[in-house]
């Protein structure tokens, strides 16, 4: 005899209920012959509605047609196509996110299918793992770019959206679309998924703490260390939490039974499976490629739409992207909610629903298998992968868990309960701001405004307690015009939670600030000229372009100097802590300058002062004098050095205000001589002298060759002049990366945590065939700052550059190193004949025109040489304008040129004609 619900099971009673296995038999299998199939349709359908029942087209109907939310799946190859014809990244990313929409909702719809084979349980876990498919695939593909943080802050966005966002939806909609009936589910396997959260947050809270107290043996090995062994044991849990789930109670959970009968009781309230079971198989194979698929285009048009839309880079990828991510999870929880699969057919209450299944299953899952995944991964990849989360983002994270385990002992009771799991969403919505500033920006640039410092904020925390808030009061405030209204005014409509808000924030940026400066309290203080090493937050707070870039935008751009990065995580710690960090460049006057030293140099001194650096450019004239060059001559050394000043101001660097400061070596060091001396030394007697003559290639010399005393000192100085200048960066090229490591390895000896942070730019190399770095000594195969349209046409001409050959190829070099970086294209002119005008956009879709054929030499020089001419044309009417840079180049032309190296060989360069038909 069938009781009423609330007779048959008592909410707060946490006994088990006997479970019969034939009480939750679905209908028979709808596919066993015609009949059964005949049986749920009219008699009367068309032969044509009757084939697509029988055959493979009804998959496809049921799957990509019936459901009014495929309409948007053209929009998936839509963007595909946009992103291949066009450079619209803002389109390619909305359409990219209307594509996987449907997508998301047909994977909920199959595994719903499954689970009328497997069971709600697999049926759940299924679908958080073919929503969490496309995080795993995002996160690889991030951590071999070396994005770290991206990575984190993406997959705790990932679980904070299932387990507050999709949760809260679920029981409210499900709420909504059920009222009359209590929405029941079992409490026991609820805890069970709470306490392998729990479990997680110990394993990434850890590290953090850890990192944060900096009571580690070894800075950064010891969290990592312990990272990779917390990663290990939550896989195991997890494995074991999958085997409980799947083997240790496989009668708890009743799958479909096909050869069963068919109950006429059950025939109006129970369903029955559209699909079988090897086609839903099938499709969440095709559904997750194409998501898959779907989400790379996505995540490369991120920066792009970042650019077009106005909408910072962090609040996509912690934001949006989780959202778009858990889309499956989202709408299949919320779809099963509101069928109402908390309660079976029978009225027995089960120990899994889908709906805990598909939300908190998936977050258990990405906490316990996702991240440490991905620390595994990392490991292998060489990427320095670990569970430190940063203090805000692991006391959000805790909290959430907290929060979502209270509120699924109470749910039942009162629905206002899962309203407040949606809301829960909103308060760590920015959790990628762990330091104040970078909130404050973050959310003013996504308004409208720049918010530079405190007292611009304090005064909206006054008005906070007042009962009026007038916009004239905004203004007064703010201090703004009447014409700044519209964006104030839309804090003044959400301005107790704009209030609230900012005081948690100000007060877990109190709390995190000393643990920043904590390094310093716990060791005794360095010597004044070792301080410049240590990450401390800068006083400035002038608002530039840098401060409305986000942590990810700067250093991506710092990142993009160099070549190589000597440590990537040190260089986002540095950027996340200090707001002003300091560069070090440094050159030898030595000669005329060419475009590796010109245009290349302009390009990344641009690119550190749009991120935030302050660069300091070292003339290093004495250094000059010891290495000989311009025979060792001080006063031809700095007519050269104030000769290439000229120049860098002519071409474009960004030199006005206090961005880019030149420092001559010589009247430095002799003004704070008692500082620079002692740490020569210092740093002299630390090193043996095989040690030493590792570096002298940063001389151009070799360790073979006969040195002077002064050229074996030499790298002690250039290793002195880091901590010197107070540097924080090291922008030099490849060659002198041995020096630079000297500088860490420095650190070591002397206990330093923060060590110099080195970035190694690419070596163009000379025109011609052979020559891997560009020569002063050999004109010929140098392009110099001021040479004339023919000599630069000339010089091309003669380049090496063989056909559909790019690697050590100088043109491809230079086109990929100076051209794109300057104009962010590559324009081609030629005639129709042989192909007419072509315009690539990147450096990837010329290799492959290149290499394929499809562009000559012939055609690629004329282009170059126009390209490297419209670079060089402000130089030239500089020095031809300017009376002082006209006498320099006069006097620089008439030093003779540095002597050509002994190694260098004449190589034989055969000219390439073009062949027309």
């Amino acid at each position: 005899m069938m009781m009423p619900m609330e007779e048959k099971v008592d909410l707060e009673s946490d006994e088990e209920i006997p479970f019969s296995a034939s009480a939750t038999r679905k209908k028979v299998h709808p596919f066993d012959s015609e009949i059964n199939i005949a049986s749920h349709g009219d008699m009367s359908k068309s032969w044509i509605l009757k084939r697509i029942q029988m055959g493979p087209l009804r998959s496809i109907y049921t799957v990509l047609i019936k459901a009014k939310i495929n309409m948007l799946l053209p929009f998936g190859p839509l963007a595909i196509l946009l992103h291949y014809l066009t450079g619209k990244h803002g389109l390619v990313f909305l359409l990219s996110m209307l594509g996987i929409t449907p997508l998301a909702e047909r994977l909920g719809y199959v595994t719903e299918q499954l689970a009328f084979y497997t069971g709600p349980t697999v049926g759940g876990l299924l679908n958080a793992t073919f929503g969490n498919a496309t995080e795993m695939i995002i996160s690889i593909y991030a951590l071999k770019s070396g994005m770290i943080r991206v990575v984190q802050q993406s997959l705790l966005g990932s679980i904070l959206s299932n387990m507050l966002l999709v949760l809260g939806c679920a029981f409210f909609s499900g709420g909504i679309a059920n009222h009359q009936k209590v929405q029941v589910f079992n409490k026991a396997a609820a805890l069970v998924n709470s306490g392998l959260l729990l479990m997680a947050v110990m394993g990434i809270m850890f590290p953090a703490v850890l990192h944060f107290t900096h009571t580690e043996v070894h800075f950064g090995k010891s969290e990592m260390a312990l990272s990779r062994f917390s990663s290990c044991i939550m896989l195991i849990a997890y494995g074991s939490y999958l085997f409980f789930q799947l083997k240790s109670q496989p009668n708890l959970y009743s799958p479909v039974d096909e050869g069963g009968v068919n109950d006429p009781e059950d025939s109006d309230d129970e369903e029955v499976p559209e699909i079988t079971q090897w086609e839903t198989i099938g499709w969440l194979a095709i559904l997750t490629l194409w998501i898959s698929i779907l989400s790379g285009y996505l995540v490369d048009a991120i920066q792009g739409a970042s650019d077009s839309l106005n909408m910072p880079v962090a609040f996509i990828s912690v934001i949006l992207l989780p959202i778009v991510g858990n889309a499956a999870e989202h709408a299949s929880a919320i779809m099963f909610a509101m069928k109402d699969k908390l309660v079976s057919s029978m009225m027995i209450l089960m120990l899994l629903d889908i709906t805990i299944g598909v939300a908190i299953g998936s977050s258990t899952q990405i906490s316990m298998f996702v991240i440490p995944f991905c620390v595994v991964v990392g490991w292998c990849m060489g990427q320095p992968m670990d569970l430190n989360f940063q203090l805000f983002e692991t006391a959000t994270l805790f909290i959430s868990v907290l929060v979502v385990a209270f509120m699924l002992q109470i749910i039942t009771r009162d629905p206002l309960i899962r309203m407040a799991l949606v809301l829960s969403k909103l308060l760590p919505r920015k959790l990628v701001a762990a330091q104040y500033k970078y909130l404050m920006s973050e959310a003013g640039k996504f308004l409208g405004f720049h918010i530079s410092s405190t007292r611009q904020v304090m005064p909206f925390l006054r008005l906070g307690y007042s009962t009026r808030f007038s916009e004239g009061k905004i203004h007064k405030a703010a201090g703004l015009t009447n014409g700044d209204s519209k964006p104030w005014l839309a804090i003044a409509m959400y301005q107790p939670f704009w209030t609230n808000y900012v005081q948690l924030s100000t007060m877990i940026s109190c709390l995190s600030e000393p643990a920043a400066t904590m390094e310093e309290n716990d060791q005794t203080p360095p010597s004044e000229e070792m301080q410049s090493l240590t990450v401390t937050p800068s006083s400035s707070s002038n608002p530039t372009t840098a401060q409305l870039l986000s942590l990810e935008e700067r250093f991506q751009l710092v990142r993009s100097v160099g070549e190589e990065c000597i440590q990537e995580e040190e260089l986002r710690n540095l950027l996340e802590k200090k707001p002003l960090p300091i560069c070090y460049d440094g050159f030898e006057p030595s000669g005329r300058m060419h475009i590796a030293q010109g245009v290349m140099k302009t390009i990344n001194v641009n690119k550190l002062t749009k991120a935030g650096c302050k660069v300091k450019i070292w003339i290093a004239d004495w250094f000059a004098q010891l290495n000989n060059k311009m025979g060792g001559d001080l006063k031809k050394i700095k007519a050269v050095g104030e000769y290439l000043i000229e120049i860098w101001k002519a071409v474009g660097m960004d030199i006005d205000g206090d961005k880019v400061e030149f420092l001559w070596s010589s009247d430095e060091i002799n003004s704070r001589a008692h500082e620079y001396w002692p740490l020569v030394m210092d740093i002299a007697r630390r090193n043996k002298l095989p040690r030493i003559m590792r570096c002298v290639q940063i001389m151009g010399r070799s360790e073979q060759d006969e040195l002077t005393a002064a050229q074996i000192f030499y790298p002690c100085m250039q290793c002195a002049d880091i901590f010197f200048l107070k540097a924080d960066i090291c922008q030099l090229g490849m060659d002198q990366r041995k020096v630079n490591v000297l500088a860490r390895e420095y650190c070591d000896d002397i206990k330093r945590k923060n060590k110099p942070i080195i970035l190694s730019h690419h070596m163009l190399p000379g025109l011609q065939q052979g020559q891997e770095k560009m020569s002063k000594s050999d004109p010929s195969s140098s392009i110099f700052m001021e040479d004339e349209e023919v000599e630069v046409r000339t010089k091309i001409k003669k380049a090496y550059c063989p056909p559909q050959i790019v690697e050590g190829n100088p043109c491809m070099e230079y086109i990929k190193h100076i051209v794109f970086p300057w104009f962010n294209e590559f324009k081609v002119e030629r005639n129709p004949q042989n192909g007419g005008e072509k315009i690539y956009k990147n450096f990837e879709e010329l290799v492959s025109d290149y290499e394929s054929g499809g562009l000559h030499p012939g055609d690629l020089k004329p282009a170059l040489t126009k390209a490297l001419n419209t670079i060089l044309q402000p130089v030239r009417d500089h020095f031809s304008k300017d009376p002082k840079a006209k006498d320099l180049l006069k006097r620089v032309k008439s030093f003779p040129p540095p002597p050509p190296p002994q190694c260098e060989t004449d190589v034989l360069v055969v000219p390439i004609c073009r062949v027309t038909e």
